[in-house]
């Protein structure tokens, strides 16, 4: 048995963000069947073209296994291009001169402090545990 030496472990291991971004994507996500995945990706789809404004700086945040990019890379997301069922949300993207198209799931907006970065984030933590 684990004995804990402060008694508040509890409420310190509880994040406050989690809470508030919990019930953001409850919000999103109203109304809509759990187990009905394309309909999840069109309402996020249709919350995140109201909330992100785009153009807007990305980071590449998750591993490439294959492709032109890596985690890291720097881009601009440019427009919503379609829906996939194993990869959500695709956009277009420009790296440099080069326009690719990648899942939104995979980006996170480098300005942390920018309107795009909680909308985006919550994307990301819905997707990744759908």
């Amino acid at each position: 048995m684990i004995e804990w030496e402060d008694d508040n472990y509890e409420e310190e291991r509880t994040w406050s963000w989690s809470n508030e971004q919990d019930e953001r994507i409850r919000e999103v996500m109203a109304g809509i069947d759990d187990e009905n995945y394309s309909a999840a990706f069109e309402g996020w789809e249709g919350y995140l073209k109201t909330a992100l404004k785009l153009p807007f700086e990305a980071e590449v945040s998750e591993y490439q296994e294959r492709g032109p990019l890596k985690c890291g890379d720097k881009v601009v997301v440019s427009a919503f291009e379609s829906v996939d069922d194993l990869y959500g949300i695709i956009v277009r993207i420009a790296v440099g001169r080069k326009e690719l198209y990648f899942p939104l799931c995979d980006l996170k907006a480098i300005d942390e402090k920018s309107a795009n970065y909680t909308p985006l984030f919550d994307y990301d933590v819905w997707f990744a545990n759908r």
